[in-house]
């Protein structure tokens, strides 16, 4: 018998909602990715009102929540592609190397593509995303678990 202020285990998402899901973390991915290209490719776009190196930071945020978001989104198709009553999966240690090599070459590409825009080409931003594609996965994986263990899985 549970304790009367525990709540119970958290029901199965049903297929309906898990759709209506993914494509609402499908739109705010798309918009995320567009928003930090962006972000990175306005000319002559500087940082003078914040303190010198909290680029690194804002590199760093920015590819973890780009990380989180893929591993959602791929959550999500894995959830609807079953028959099966909908649990809390997994993303599999082959699935995040996946989003890792994503990570690494969408940095790659964001670096080098801000030279025709005057901007510079920092690999240490580079190494900065690959820290926080690290850290978007991590924080995935620590609220799956704590998702799981409300659930009662």
């Amino acid at each position: 018998m549970k304790p009367p202020n525990q709540p119970g285990p958290v029901p199965p998402m049903k297929p309906a909602a898990v759709a209506r899901f993914r494509a609402l973390a499908t739109a705010v991915l798309v918009c995320y990715w567009l928003a930090m290209f962006g972000g990175t490719h306005w000319p002559n776009f500087t940082l003078r009102g914040y303190p010198q190196d909290t680029d690194k930071v804002l590199h760093v945020s920015a590819y973890a929540g780009l990380a989180f978001l893929i591993a959602l989104r791929l959550q999500l198709k894995r959830l609807g592609a079953t028959a099966e009553p909908l649990r809390l999966g997994s993303v599999s240690v082959r699935d995040g190397l996946w989003i890792l090599a994503f990570i690494v070459g969408c940095s790659i590409f964001d670096e080098v593509t801000q030279i025709p825009v005057g901007r510079t080409c920092d690999p240490f931003d580079a190494f900065a995303d690959w820290a926080g594609g690290f850290f978007g996965l991590g924080a995935f994986a620590m609220l799956r678990r704590t998702l799981r263990r409300l659930s009662g899985e």
